[in-house]
């Protein structure tokens, strides 16, 4: 008997969550650096997330504080699954500089804006930070949703992250280039919803991404 067995059709309903504002007095560069998250108005996205977010689900967290406050914030006595595969990109020596150096007409983002595909904001001088590009990032991202994947059940996946690492997520799903993709609103305490839908067609497997809904919030 040579048939091949093939595995069920599954799909992993992806929640993808930015945290909420950080406290950043300074208006500095944050990128990986792990500030505290604020919650002062954010009482209608804290209940929108309670309703929406399903109870019954694999809950996962950046490394970075910000990310497990907001989980906290939604859900208080939830369990943190922290891993810097959902961290933000690291943005090396411009982390800490006032925005305004950096995003400003001449600052040097205009180069990573640029360039996406080759360029990297350069290592902080101690070396503690280290700078990544778009497709560090985004190699990054693809090897936490590949690593999850492998467990081949339908189920609910959670994710406390940042804007960066969702646009990451949404670049791969679509096959998007880095431009394109910078071009998604993430707001804080919103949610973008992804399916990963494995099946089985004409005796293959195939994979297919559908997006249900990006920077999803309460009506303002």
């Amino acid at each position: 008997n040579n048939r091949v067995t093939l595995e069920k059709s599954y799909s992993i309903r992806w929640w993808l969550v930015r945290h909420a504002p950080v406290i950043n007095p300074n208006d500095v560069v944050y990128g990986s650096m792990d500030l505290d998250a604020g919650f002062e108005g954010m009482e209608s996205r804290i209940t929108f997330l309670r309703q929406i977010l399903p109870t019954a689900a694999n809950i996962r967290t950046s490394a970075l504080v910000r990310s497990q406050q907001t989980l906290k914030a939604v859900w208080p006595t939830a369990s943190v699954n922290a891993d810097p595969v959902w961290n933000e990109q690291s943005l090396g020596a411009w982390e800490g500089r006032p925005k305004a150096q950096i995003y400003g007409p001449d600052g040097p983002v205009r180069d990573l804006l640029d360039d996406p595909y080759h360029y990297r904001p350069p290592n902080s001088p101690d070396g503690e930070r280290i700078g990544e590009g778009w497709h560090d990032l985004l190699h990054r991202v693809v090897q936490g949703l590949t690593a999850a994947e492998s467990n081949q059940t339908s189920r609910d996946e959670i994710v406390f992250c940042h804007a960066g690492t969702i646009r990451a997520v949404i670049a791969h799903c679509l096959a998007l280039e880095p431009e394109r993709a910078f071009g998604f609103v993430v707001d804080n305490m919103s949610l973008t919803r992804i399916d990963s839908v494995h099946f089985v067609d004409k005796g293959l497997r195939q994979h297919r991404w559908r997006v249900a809904g990006i920077n999803l919030g309460p009506a303002s």
